[in-house]
């Protein structure tokens, strides 16, 4: 059995007025997401964790996503710890 936290990725560089549907949106974009959790990290600045339906999913929201423009800040997207 596969461990789906294998597809987890831990975003970050949003911010707070951004809500989780608009997230959820973003990274259905390039795959099937089948969970979506934003917390806060140490120096209050959100985070989200995105699991993704598979190990494909997750690497094509990675090469999409980090280090690009979104709302005037740059998305850092990575597979989650």
């Amino acid at each position: 059995m596969i461990n789906s936290s294998e597809f987890a990725l831990f975003v970050t560089g949003f911010d707070w007025q951004v809500p989780e549907s608009e997230l959820l949106r973003l990274f259905q974009q390039v795959g099937d997401v089948i969970g979506l959790k934003v917390t806060k990290q140490a120096d209050g600045s959100p985070a989200a964790i995105i699991t993704m339906a598979s190990m494909q999913d997750a690497e094509d929201a990675i090469l999409k996503y980090d280090g690009t423009h979104y709302r005037s800040v740059i998305l850092r997207v990575r597979k989650a710890a």
